[in-house]
């Protein structure tokens, strides 16, 4: 075990530390859980959650050091969201999940069966640009860029018996049965292919005091996407004799004739822009400037664009035209300031100051998930399911959308910086530096849960999910404050997150003596927002969330990576060995570091 190996020694954060131990858990004939190895990396819970399985059934619970993995309301296994799919045991690097041995069945009796995957990856750049001098202060110069990403994966082999589409020209899908896996990849075929054209004309003229640069830039992206999420099929038998048998437990795959996840995304974006450096007086210098960043509405190019208009009553999706309802980026106007003043003009004093807009726009890999998954793509979950054909029968599957993007953002998300320093020469050479340095992010995309569980109230306040309050993942069962009977859970990032940031840093540099070079840098920061998660397809994994849909603000508190105190320092000594090349030249230095630990939860 780990623990083992590099000598951990968990005892010396005290008794408290070891409350998240618990008995080993043996409550399904597949799987065995023994937390008491668990070391909280959390890759059976993004396993379970969007990396893989997207079924949600392995999740955090607790706080601090009563954090431990369980099931949704810690429920056992068999009566969890689990579909035995066993990625959250191929991916245990402590053994704290393994399987169970089929009773009476020898180890090498029946051998996994896992078809080739093929890969191909061919990117192509190419860039073509032209400066001209078209007068002693006019510079010009115009460039054309064009590049390729593609990305493809597919299965390469066929078997009939795994064809559980007949006519609708799917991949093979697979078979789970008593830890064994038959089949090919659930995730394939895939492609990604990006074509990016770029054109921009930038220049540069000098007028008197005024230096002033401008241009402009006009890309256009062709983005084009195939993910088959479980489009093949996926059958789960809890033993090997049920396979046998031919009575499985689960199937989670595409609806019939709604396996179509191709997307080719297409837009346009345009960015003008002006910048003047002007020597205002010969101890004052102003930095002024305006961007402007512009996308047009995204479209889709066969027009297989489907969305939640109004999720209280909507029973499906709505054929939309455009990605978003309406475009967030018409208002990006991004002005920059700056400055920089030599007070006494002896150029040992100098104070700068700055402050400039700053746009994260909402590009393909935000909307994509939304569109990607949705009509006329539909993956269902139907328990006992009829085999070898599935979803002959019972009730089509609550539609259910897990780390989307809302289809009307409204805003495009932005930061706001702003800093002002100090600097001066000081006596023997030190230079010492003084700045604030702050920000605000406004128009942050957070997941937020558009169709939440009906509260209960827990410890004296309303909590949507369990003992902890948002701890119920994204398609959780339970009744809902929507009255619409169509639909389930709608996990939606939208523009209503913030953050703000304020520092103190002192900067110090200098020789200290003849052969001693010393710096040192101290910040004293904060930093709060009300999420620090990521969000789509990019790291979150669907385990965070807003807690409280109606009150963002119940999550407000330092941000989950502020470091309230950061010291950095360093010197370097020239020695004073002096004679031959061999013992010339010599320096010795020495890097210190330290920093406050993040804030956790209790």
């Amino acid at each position: 075990a780990y623990i083992e190996r590099y000598d951990a020694r968990p005892d010396r954060f005290g008794p408290d530390s070891l409350t998240v131990a618990q008995a080993v858990k043996v409550d399904n004939e597949l799987y065995v859980r023994d937390y008491s190895k668990c070391i909280l990396c959390y890759k059976c819970v993004e396993a379970c959650g969007v990396d893989h399985q997207n079924t949600f059934a392995i999740t955090v619970a607790g706080r601090g050091f009563g954090a431990h993995i369980s099931t949704e309301l810690d429920v056992p296994l068999p009566e969890s969201a689990c579909v035995y799919c066993g990625n959250c045991v191929a991916v245990c690097p402590t053994g704290a999940l393994y399987e169970k041995k089929a009773a009476g069945v020898p180890e090498r009796a029946l051998e996994q069966v896992r078809e080739a995957v093929l890969q191909t990856l061919r990117e192509k750049y190419a860039t073509i640009g032209d400066k001209m001098v078209l007068s002693s202060t006019l510079v010009n110069q115009a460039t054309f860029s064009f590049v390729r990403t593609p990305l493809q994966a597919f299965t390469t082999a066929s078997h009939p018996a795994l064809n559980f589409f007949p006519g609708e020209n799917r991949q093979d899908g697979t078979i789970m049965a008593g830890g064994l896996f038959i089949g090919g990849s659930s995730f394939t075929p895939n492609l990604s292919v990006q074509n990016g054209f770029a054109a921009s004309d930038d220049a540069t003229w000098v007028r008197g005091r005024h230096s002033i640069q401008f241009g402009l830039t006009v890309r256009r992206l062709q983005d084009n996407h195939y993910d088959s999420f479980f489009s093949n099929g996926s059958y789960t038998f809890p033993t090997l004799q049920t396979f046998l048998e031919g009575q499985p437990a689960i199937f989670i795959g595409a609806l019939p004739d709604r396996a179509n996840s191709y997307r080719g995304f297409r837009e346009t974006d345009i960015t003008p822009y002006i910048q003047d450096d002007w020597k205002a007086t010969r101890r004052l210098t102003l930095n002024l400037g305006l961007r402007y960043e512009f996308v047009t509405n995204p479209t889709e190019v066969k027009g297989l664009l489907y969305a939640f208009v109004n999720p209280t009553q909507d029973p499906d999706f709505t054929h939309v035209s455009n990605v978003f309802q309406t475009n967030p980026t018409t208002k990006n106007f991004a002005p920059r300031l700056g400055l920089a003043w030599d007070p006494f003009d002896d150029h040992k004093t100098v104070f700068r100051a700055g402050a400039g807009i700053f746009y994260d726009l909402i590009t393909v890999r935000n909307y994509m998930p939304a569109f990607l998954f949705a009509g006329p793509y539909q993956v269902g979950l139907q328990i006992q399911p009829s085999f070898p054909v599935p979803f002959q029968g019972g009730a089509i599957p609550l539609i259910i959308i897990g780390e989307a993007m809302t289809y009307n953002p409204e805003h495009t998300p932005y930061v706001a910086q702003y800093n002002f320093n100090v600097q001066r020469e000081l006596p023997g050479g030190i230079v010492l530096s003084v700045a604030y340095v702050g920000s605000r992010g406004e128009n942050l995309l957070v997941p937020q849960e558009n169709n939440p569980i009906v509260p209960t109230m827990v410890g004296g306040r309303l909590s949507y999910g369990g003992p902890d309050p948002g701890s119920t993942p994204p398609g959780t069962a339970g009744p809902r404050e929507n009255p619409n009977p169509f639909i389930g859970s709608l996990l939606f990032s939208k523009t209503t997150g913030w953050s703000a940031y304020h520092a103190l840093q002192v900067y110090a540099h200098g020789d200290i003596a003849r052969r001693l070079r010393l710096q040192l840098s101290y910040t004293y920061s904060h930093c709060i927002d009300i999420f620090s998660e990521s969000y789509g397809l990019e790291g979150n994994q669907g385990l965070y969330q807003i807690e409280d849909p109606h009150n963002p603000l119940y999550d407000k508190g330092s941000c989950n990576f502020d470091l309230r105190h950061v010291f950095t320092g360093n010197f370097v000594w020239r020695l004073p060995f002096k004679g031959n090349p061999f013992v010339t030249g010599w320096d010795a230095s020495l890097i210190a570091s330290a920093h406050t630990g993040v804030p956790f939860s209790v």
